[in-house]
């Protein structure tokens, strides 16, 4: 499935009433991880405004976290930039 196709699913899948109200697996706290290759990041950007733009107009709240970014803050925290660069 292409990358348009993807972000078409995943709208759908969080809009659900199934996902809205934590039915599924683990009937928890919905949740979805969003995996894409790097060449795609602007238009995931895009994407990921526009969904939470009209989400927000239905009063769906919706927390984007970059894992990547979170990663690397926690990563930081513990040693620097200069340390990661020398394990390379």
């Amino acid at each position: 499935m292409n990358i348009e196709g993807r972000v078409d699913l995943l709208k759908y899948k969080i809009i659900s009433d199934d996902f809205l109200k934590g039915r599924g697996l683990g009937n928890e706290i919905p949740f979805w991880i969003f995996d894409y290759p790097p060449e795609d990041e602007l238009f995931i950007r895009d994407s990921l405004s526009r969904i939470k733009g009209q989400l927000s107009k239905n009063t769906i709240g919706f927390i984007d976290i970059d894992l990547y970014e979170l990663c690397l803050d926690i990563i930081n925290k513990k040693i620097s930039f200069e340390r990661i660069i020398e394990f390379e």
